[in-house]
């Protein structure tokens, strides 16, 4: 570490280092207000000047409360064992704060009253020693009420922290079908609503016991003042607290109900995030945008009758202290009792803190908490879900006991069990193995039984939907077994998804996953996987970023990342690899098979699923499956030609969102591969439930605050006018500490959210390769990434609180003053203290709001608003023409050089070439997904001068990577209703899926766990047939299916497009055997055309 860097290692803030006095005067948040004040502070500022303490870091709070979960079984218990000493504490503080500090304050208030009141001189000594203690204890209110606050946002910062951290260590765990049942929002939403209400879970609690305490000492001081006619009083405020609990109640229902809206949100937009691309070519936007809207005003429907009963319970709150006083001074006079000021004035106070303890406090803690509590259900349910197979034998195992089924273990946490030691490492042994995905579905693989010796090569082959990938599933354990047994006898074992899973980071950091750097196996992994041609492409090599989802790479260049990266795996025993070869070309799907799959990895056992038939010479074995059951297995000469026949298959806030969805479903989509989907879901989660729920609510209590403060001091000025100058000059000091530290918590507020967005980031990436993650065996690298993630971002809170903490503990300098208002005193300071915080709150709040506003201000595709007219039926040839079209992408190579192509009408062209030649770029040029130079008309017309929306709408286009959408069939088919429920069914049967899909209305629990990438595609062809456009692209459409369906996808596009100009991007020779002419592409230039 250079000199330069050893100031700022020496200024950092460490919170568990600091001496008594700077943290009980804060004085550890003074660096920060002069760094925050800063014009360049930033992010690397930050982490200059604090470090977290050990005893905050994720890792070590996660183990504590993971040992109690696991010792109790029950989240709640867990928790509050968990840190049962910081509650002991904390409570010890509210106690005496809340019972001692607070009650004194009435009673020291009523003696120095009744000195002034009383026909002796006033004994100034006596008077000057009430007059120092009552100062005092206001002075110690405050100190006790900041250190409270701040250590109970502490603790619950702590219980946030670990909380996120098992849930993580869970989710790592969780079986799949419970992600691909719809549970992915709820997921993200527990992370980013449920455990975000921790942060005051502490702080209500103990208000809540100290409440009732404080309102039985009150009563009793009440009944000592002025006798059992104070028991009338004390009966208003015991009549309306049952009502407040009713409102309690009725708010926490509405919550539920709006939260399970909020889920259904959240997912619906994670969906959209995530196939975006599907969205924009099938001109989606505004049927999608409408299923958002519909959940939003559901969710906030509820919320806004929530906030009807809260204003129920506000007015009771205001209403009783009222009275509660009047009920109590009309008996007392009725009673022939006389009123002096002073009993009026220490009642007054006294039903001021027995209504706002009993009616107030008591109440809104148990409306709090009641959300907690719902928050705590949601969280402890997804902690009991159940465990994918090879997890449930790991925890088995870890007990000592059912050792025969623990397999797949991850090799950084233990070596592999086996069923058989006599088995060889590379063995894989399958006994009438019968499984499907849910209980009430049908099986996906019946009766299996298979077995492999070590080091052999094993094929497995099928039609779409035959039950290849669940194979491979069940022997990761991801797929539950009805029956059977199975195991991979090996060290650890090494996988390839079908759809490529690709991180975002750098090329080599997806391929390394976090294992240390070897020189020599990494380069013999890029060239048995043909990356060192495109590397050389890229300007930056290895260390070129691959955006979100890969965004940055073609489908080829992703499926060979994530071959690379099961085959940089060391000490593996076997090699699970489903469908590594469907996105490659011809040449490169050679190249990779001889010298990865056969060479590199030869000495292992791979089970490799795939459908390229000439390749199935070099296989030890060929198992071939057909409706979830091995059929046939043998070697190539004895299965012979067969193989290639089988069967297939509220209002502000209202505006807000719709406008953030609007302008975020209509942006440009470069924007989406820019931007990270976790920076994007921050926006529609954590951001949106702040303007949603907190910002009204403590809004409205600043209005209130601010309202009774200015009563207050109306009251104290008519009786003393001296105190107008004293009081001004506290006021000036108290909104200038408030400014001061506004600029501070702007700062940090944002620091805040740029560290919790790469949180939502890594969850979305963990439940995207969550497979890919568990069969490597990297839970704890990925659990290692969390946990500096939350501890990064529980700096950034634990500051902004902090901060806080120190504009409410300033006002103590100037309580001296604001004891000399001896009837208003009290009421004031707390007043004071709360206005300021809630203040200073929602202004802190206001920058999700503003955050959430960005949203709505995104740059736009040009949809809607056309630049020249063209006919409905356009077009009506279909011819297409590219006029020296380049694309270079901002900061990137060119993708496209000088391209010049006429295609004519109803012509059939095919454009090949290897992965990463401009395909994909050619095709996206003409959708306008990316800008490029030159021109490209259809029919005459320059598509620059036409609507996107008109554009996309009269071109189909049959995707690389299929995107279905979680719901019924008609959702993924014609999300708009634009189309009969029989014209849905004609497609959905021409596809081949009428055995599959029953009808157009037919809903399963998640399409996406019933079709498998093949039946997918098909369902995308459903799509193009539906549309029945001129104009019909299919983009590397035929890549994961196997050459039967690729056949009846042919005969389709001759039957149905044969008047129609297709263009057919593909790299299988077979795929453009029916073009009249194709193109070769390389590098982004036209090499050979034939």
């Amino acid at each position: 570490m250079s000199g330069a860097d050893e100031p700022l290692k020496r200024d950092k803030v460490c919170y568990q280092n600091l001496s008594f006095t700077a943290k009980l005067l804060f004085w550890w948040t003074k660096p920060i207000f002069r760094s925050c004040r800063q014009e360049n502070f930033d992010l690397h500022n930050f982490q200059d000047i604090f470090e977290i303490s050990e005893n905050d870091k994720a890792s070590l709070l996660a183990e504590h409360l993971e040992k109690e979960w696991l010792r109790r079984n029950n989240f709640l218990l867990a928790l509050l064992s968990t840190f049962r000493y910081e509650i002991f504490m904390t409570g010890c503080m509210t106690f005496f704060n809340e019972v001692i500090f607070r009650c004194m304050q009435p009673v020291l208030l009523g003696k120095l009253l009744q000195l002034f009141g009383s026909e002796a001189t006033v004994r100034h000594n006596e008077a000057a020693t009430i007059v120092a203690a009552l100062t005092s204890t206001l002075v110690l209110n405050i100190l006790y009420m900041s250190h409270y606050s701040f250590l109970c946002y502490h603790i619950g910062l702590r219980m946030k922290s670990a909380t996120s951290a098992i849930l993580y260590k869970k989710l790592l765990k969780t079986d799949i079908t419970e992600m691909q049942r719809g549970k992915s929002g709820k997921m993200i939403n527990i992370f980013s609503s449920d455990v975000g209400k921790f942060d005051q879970m502490l702080y209500y609690a103990h208000l809540m016991w100290s409440s009732l305490t404080l309102g039985v000492i009150t009563s009793v001081l009440i009944v000592r003042e002025i006798g059992f006619d104070g028991l009338f009083g004390v009966a208003v405020v015991l009549v309306v607290c049952p009502i407040q609990s009713w409102t309690g109640t009725l708010t926490t229902k509405f919550r539920e109900k709006s939260a399970g809206y909020g889920d259904q949100r959240v997912k619906l937009m994670s969906e959209i995030v995530a196939g975006i691309e599907t969205i924009k070519l099938q001109v989606w936007e505004k049927p999608f945008q409408a299923m958002a809207t519909k959940l939003r005003n559901s969710e906030l429907g509820w919320i806004v009758r929530a906030s009807y009963v809260r204003a129920l319970y506000m007015t009771f709150s205001i209403f009783t202290t009222r009275m509660a006083l009047f009920a109590t001074l009309l008996v007392y006079i009725v009673n022939g009792n006389r009123l002096s000021a002073d009993k009026v004035f220490v009642i007054s106070t006294l039903y001021s803190i027995m209504s706002n303890t009993l009616a107030g406090v008591f109440i809104r803690g148990v409306a709090e908490l009641s959300e907690i509590k719902v928050s705590v259900s949601r969280i402890e349910e997804f902690l009991s879900a159940s465990q994918s197979v090879s997890k449930e034998a790991e925890s088995k195992n870890d007990r000592g006991v059912d050792e025969e089924n623990a397999k797949l273990l991850s090799k950084e946490e233990k070596d592999l069990s086996y069923i058989d030691h006599a088995r060889p490492p590379g063995a894989v042994f399958i006994e009438n193995l019968t499984a499907r995905w849910s209980e009430k579905g049908e099986f996906t693989l019946k009766n299996i039984s298979l077995e492999v010796e070590p080091g052999s090569l094993v094929a497995v082959i099928g039609a779409v939907g035959s039950g290849k990938s669940s194979l491979i599933q069940a022997l990761l354990g991801e797929l539950k077994l009805s029956s059977g047994r199975s195991a991979v006898e090996a060290r650890a074992v090494s996988y390839s998804s079908q759809e490529p899973w690709i991180f975002s980071g750098s090329i080599r950091e997806n391929i390394l996953f976090g294992r240390a750097f070897d020189n020599h196996r990494y380069n013999q992994v890029l060239k048995a996987c043909g990356l060192l041609p495109d590397l050389k492409r890229m300007s930056s090599g290895d260390a070129t970023p691959v955006g979100e989802r890969g965004g940055a790479l073609s489908g080829g260049q992703k499926a060979r990342v994530t071959l690379a990266r099961a085959a940089y795996a060391t000490q593996v025993d076997a090699y699970l690899l489903d469908e590594p070869l469907a996105a490659l070309d011809a040449s490169v799907a050679k190249h990779v098979f001889e010298n990865c799959i056969v060479g590199l990895l030869g000495n292992s056992t791979r089970i490799l699923v795939t459908n390229q038939v000439h390749l199935l010479r070099k296989a030890d074995l060929i198992v071939v499956m057909d409706k979830g059951a091995v059929v046939a297995q043998g070697k190539f000469d004895t299965l012979g030609r067969s193989l290639l026949y089988f069967k297939i298959a509220k209002q502000t806030s209202k505006n807000v969102h719709d406008s953030m969805l609007s302008s975020t479903i209509n942006a440009e989509y470069d924007f989406f591969l820019k931007t990270p989907s976790g920076t994007i879901m921050n926006r529609f989660s954590s951001d949106l439930l702040a303007v949603d729920v907190p910002l009204p609510r403590i809004m409205l209590d600043t209005i209130q605050y601010l309202t009774l403060i200015t009563g207050s001091l109306f009251i104290i000025f008519a009786i003393s006018p001296l105190l107008v100058l004293p009081v001004a000059v506290f006021l000036f000091v108290i909104l200038n500490a408030k400014e001061y530290y506004l600029k501070t918590s702007r700062v940090l507020k944002r620091v805040d959210a740029a560290l919790r967005s790469p949180i939502y980031t890594h969850l979305s990436d963990t439940i995207d390769g969550i497979v890919p993650i568990r069969a490597f065996g990297n839970e704890r690298r990925m659990e290692r990434e969390l946990f500096r993630l939350l501890d990064r971002n529980f700096s950034a809170s634990f500051l902004l609180f902090g901060t806080i903490y120190l504009v409410i503990y300033s006002q103590l300098y100037s309580s001296e003053i604001a004891g000399l208002a001896l009837t208003q005193a009290i009421s004031i300071t707390a007043l004071l203290q709360w206005s300021v915080r809630q203040s200073a709150e929602t202004e802190n709040l206001m920058t999700n709001f503003e955050r959430a506003k960005e949203y709505t201000k995104l740059k736009q595709e040009s949809i809607e608003t056309p630049q020249l007219a063209v006919s409905k039926k356009w077009p009506v040839c279909g011819r297409i023409r590219f006029d020296s079209v380049s694309v270079k992408p901002e900061g990137k190579l060119s993708t496209l050089r000088n391209v010049n192509i006429e295609i004519s009408p109803q012509e059939k062209i095919g454009i090949i070439g290897r992965t990463g030649a401009g395909k994909s770029s050619l095709v996206k040029a003409l959708f306008r997904l990316v800008k490029y130079e030159g021109k490209i008309t259809i029919d005459g017309i320059n598509i620059a001068s036409v609507c996107t929306q008109k554009l996309r709408k009269n071109i189909s286009m049959i995707p690389q990577d299929p995107t279905i959408f979680t719901g019924s069939v008609r959702k993924n088919l014609d999300p708009g209703f634009l189309y009969s429920d029989k014209k849905l069914f004609n497609v959905i049967h021409a596809v081949g899926l009428s055995d599959i899909v029953e009808g157009p209305d037919y809903v399963s629990e998640g399409v996406d766990l019933n079709l498998s990438v093949g039946q997918k595609q098909l369902l995308c062809l459903a799509r193009a047939l539906l549309r029945n456009n001129k104009i019909i692209v299919l983009d590397e459409a035929t890549a994961n299916i196997d050459i039967k369906t690729d056949s009846l996808i042919q005969t389709l596009l001759n039957e149905r497009f044969a008047n129609r100009t297709v263009l057919t991007i593909a790299h299988r020779p077979q795929s453009v055997r029916d073009c009249g002419r194709v193109i070769v592409l390389d590098k982004g230039e036209i090499v050979q055309e034939q």
